[in-house]
């Protein structure tokens, strides 16, 4: 017990450096096109701060697994760095007894992925989506930033080139597919106000060109002023939001759409799987190793997470061709989990 209870100090204590090294490199990119999107529209630091919460349960389904494999390695490379994996062998420790911890903290950390996976992470997508489309329906007079593209509104893409100091933008560029006949608008300046359910659009000093079956008409005008209804939300539905129980009936509703719903069901216990086959696999594979120290089992976790998502992706791809089947999807969870079987048996 006092062997099990030092392996697993040093287990969770790598575990929790390497999940929370991990949840900030993958959060940067998520925090970053959010904050872009939120920015322009002043949010305070409270709703940020929300915001990155409600993020975590999606990054966790991902950096559990991988911080458990690093953890692993991490701890047994520093073990044999240091000779004491030879003592415990050869005093008679086999294998399976030296990770009993390790098995331990897979089963531990499978309920807590499976729970993320299958009903925590879809409830924070959706309140995720819930409280930026209030905040973008709140302020979205001041969502268009110059200079970027604006395609939150549905069929309609509006770009300005910059804005004066009342507020007003300059430079407007907007394609506006939303009627039959497309309308791409020019123009000098235009005020944005808000409106019960939307907002109220007045372009001055431009061209309005009026494209229907392959002809197109310009009309230059001095005022043009629309109506921009937000009756539904700026942000849609995505897959991560949904439970496995609502991917597979989307998949039945929507043939057209089944691989991509198909594909994600299947990763919502592929991932939280995926823990088992590394609690296999990294003992063996540190033994097999040998004295590679922390170094050698930081870059050995990466590259074997590198290899794996790479298969994932392409198996993924395969799938949404329509070449195979959609159970395609866990080919590289059963090739991983067969070289783990394998280093495992050939270590002991």
């Amino acid at each position: 017990m006092i062997i099990y209870r030092y392996i697993t100090k040093e287990l969770l204590l790598n575990f929790l450096i390497s999940l929370v090294g991990l949840n900030l490199f993958l959060m940067m990119e998520k925090i970053l096109r959010l904050s872009r999107l939120l920015s322009g529209i002043g949010t305070s630091f409270t709703r940020m701060a929300e915001i990155i919460l409600l993020v975590q349960p999606q990054l966790l389904m991902l950096t559990i697994p991988m911080a458990f494999l690093l953890s692993v390695l991490l701890t047994f490379g520093r073990l044999g760095m240091d000779n004491e994996l030879i003592v415990m062998r050869t005093t008679g420790a086999s294998l399976p007894r030296i990770s009993r911890p390790v098995i331990f903290l897979s089963l531990v950390l499978l309920v807590v992925t499976l729970s993320i996976s299958t009903t925590l992470m879809p409830l924070a997508m959706r309140t995720l989506r819930s409280r930026v489309n209030g905040l973008l329906k709140e302020r979205v007079m001041t969502a268009i930033e110059p200079g970027v593209f604006f395609t939150l509104i549905d069929n309609m893409v509006v770009l300005a080139g910059g804005r004066d100091s009342n507020g007003d933008i300059k430079d407007i560029f907007i394609h506006d597919s939303r009627f039959p006949d497309e309308k791409v608008i020019t123009a000098k300046s235009g005020r944005i106000t808000p409106v019960q359910n939307g907002i109220h659009l007045k372009i001055m000093n431009g061209i309005l060109h009026l494209v229907k079956g392959g002809e197109s008409t310009a009309i230059e005008f001095g005022t043009y002023e629309m109506d921009i209804i937000l009756g539904r939300e700026l942000l849609g539905e995505r897959k991560v939001e949904m439970t496995p129980t609502e991917l597979l009936k989307r998949a039945g509703q929507d043939p057209g759409q089944r691989p991509d719903y198909m594909i994600e069901f299947h990763r919502r216990f592929s991932y939280p799987f995926l823990i088992i086959a590394i609690a296999l696999l990294a003992p063996g594979l540190s033994l097999l190793s040998g004295r590679t120290g922390r170094t050698g089992g930081f870059v050995t976790g990466i590259l074997i997470f590198a290899i794996y998502y790479i298969f994932m992706i392409y198996a993924e791809n395969m799938v949404k061709t329509g070449r195979v089947h959609h159970s395609f999807s866990w080919l590289p969870f059963l090739l991983l989990s067969a070289l783990s079987i394998y280093i495992y048996r050939r270590t002991r």
